[in-house]
C-alpha cells in the first residue's frame, strides 16, 4: 500500500443556556456544532450536531441530539495494493462458465461514509441517594455510502444476471462476445447500514 492525502477543516461549536432555576426547569440549554472538512482525495463534506439538555428538577436530566456524522476512508481502504486472481465462475447472462480475473484492493475514488444519528437519553440522579445515578439511552444510526467490497465474483455476476439494471453490472468487464473477462471487487461505497 502506498498513498497519502491531506485534510483542511474548519469547525465551530456553541452552547446556548436558555433557562436556569425556573419553575419546572432547573436548566435548559441547546448545543450545536458544525464542521467542514476538505479531503484532497474526495473533496468537501459537512457534518453537524444539534442537541439539547433539559433538567426539569435536579433528579432528572433529559438529553437529545441529531447529527450528520462522517467517516473518511482510511489510507488502506484508499491505497491498498490491488491484486488479480483468476477464478472459474458461472455467468447467468451468457449461461456459461469462464475463467475470470477478479480484482481486489484499494480504491482511491472512495467518498466518506455519511451517517444520520438520533440519540435520546435520560439520567436519573436521586438527591436522596448520594453518588447513585443511572442512565438510559436510545440511539438510531443510518449510514449511507458505507465502505465495503461488493462481494465475490460469483455474487456480482449473479446479481447482474438477475437484474440487468443493477449497479453490480458496472463492475464487470466483458469482451466483444459479451463474455466476462474481469470482475472488480475493490473497496467501494456500496452499503447502507442501520443500527
Amino acid at each position: 500500500a502506498h498513498g497519502s492525502y491531506n485534510v483542511k477543516e474548519v469547525y465551530a461549536e456553541a452552547v446556548l443556556p436558555l433557562i436556569a432555576d425556573a419553575p419546572f426547569t432547573r436548566m435548559l440549554e441547546l448545543n450545536a456544532a458544525f464542521r467542514h472538512a476538505d479531503y484532497s482525495t474526495s473533496g468537501g463534506v459537512d457534518s453537524f450536531k444539534l442537541g439539547g439538555v433539559w433538567e426539569p428538577v435536579s433528579d432528572i436530566r433529559l438529553r437529545a441530539a441529531v447529527s450528520r456524522d462522517i467517516r473518511a476512508p482510511s489510507l488502506f481502504e484508499l491505497f491498498a495494493g490491488q491484486t488479480l486472481l483468476i477464478q472459474s465462475v458461472f455467468d447467468p447472462v451468457t449461461n456459461g462458465t469462464y475463467d475470470v480475473r477478479t480484482r481486489g484492493g484499494g480504491n482511491p475514488t472512495l467518498k466518506p461514509e455519511k451517517a444520520d444519528t438520533l440519540t435520546l437519553g435520560v439520567v436519573l440522579q436521586p438527591q436522596a441517594l448520594a453518588d447513585v445515578y443511572g442512565s438510559v439511552d436510545f440511539y438510531r444510526i443510518k449510514i449511507k455510502d458505507a465502505i465495503g467490497t461488493p462481494g465475490s465474483s460469483s455474487q456480482i455476476l449473479l446479481g447482474c444476471g438477475s437484474n440487468p439494471q443493477s449497479p453490480l453490472c458496472s463492475l464487470i468487464t466483458r469482451d466483444a462476445n459479451n463474455i466476462p473477462v474481469e470482475v472488480s471487487g475493490v473497496n467501494n461505497n456500496v452499503a447502507v447500514l442501520s443500527t
